[in-house]
């Protein structure tokens, strides 16, 4: 069957985060009264990180109003900078991580990978349908507004919404349904092998890994760029 849509993930495959997670939390920590280097923080945040639950609201019987979301995505994203400064905290940390949160819910903290905008450009004038399914939360909206890119998307599924997060084939499921396409019509493409391969290629979907950084050469097929892909659609 010959794909007709496309899936990306967010962060790392269509947009970064300016300079490091790491670095901007040393930034603000030092507004604060607390000197610390970005590059533990950098690995702090990346071990934390890993043993967070995952960004999933609990689902009852109902979903959540999105002011009921976003108290919840700020509450596990407090959970986390409190671990992540656990050893010293900048004081007062109320404070502190809500310039941090609202830092990084700003268009200012992301980037655009410089194909991107072509790329999914040309993919809609081919006639292919877009979505991106990735483990965030409620900011990814209005990110990929400030980032021009969201006009692209007919469906813009996030695990915090979702109630479910990759590497389970739930979300995967969830915007198949949202866009009306079997596995077999769809190329999904992530930066992350244990997120973002498994799953699509248990579903029977066709799962490319971005590989910007030329980490993880074991794996086939891999890309290291998203221009890339059509070769893996014609």
């Amino acid at each position: 069957m010959y794909i007709k849509a496309v899936f990306f993930d967010a962060g790392g495959t269509l947009f970064r985060v300016r300079e490091s997670v790491g670095f901007h939390y040393s930034r603000y920590a030092k507004n604060f009264g607390l000197s610390i280097d970005g590059d533990l923080l950098d690995c702090r945040f990346a071990e934390i990180f890993s043993k967070q639950p995952p960004l999933v609201y609990p689902r009852g019987a109902s979903l959540p109003t999105m002011a009921e979301l976003v108290v919840w995505e700020q509450d596990w994203w407090r959970t986390l900078l409190e671990e992540v400064f656990r050893e010293a905290r900048p004081m007062p940390f109320d404070d502190f991580f809500c310039e941090v949160y609202r830092y990084f819910s700003s268009v200012t903290a992301w980037q655009l990978f410089s194909e991107a905008i072509s790329v999914l450009d040309r993919l809609k004038q081919m006639g292919y349908a877009l979505a991106i399914v990735s483990n965030f939360d409620s900011r990814l909206l209005s990110i990929c507004e400030g980032l021009g890119i969201a006009h692209f998307f007919d469906t813009i599924v996030f695990s915090s919404l979702a109630g479910v997060a990759k590497p389970e084939v739930g979300i995967f499921k969830i915007a198949l349904a949202k866009m009306g396409r079997s596995a077999a019509e769809v190329l999904y493409i992530g930066d992350n092998p244990r997120d973002d391969l498994p799953a699509p290629h248990e579903m029977g979907m066709t799962a490319l890994l971005i590989d910007r950084e030329e980490q993880h050469k074991s794996h086939t097929p891999r890309i290291t760029t998203l221009d890339a892909l059509f070769e893996h659609i014609q």
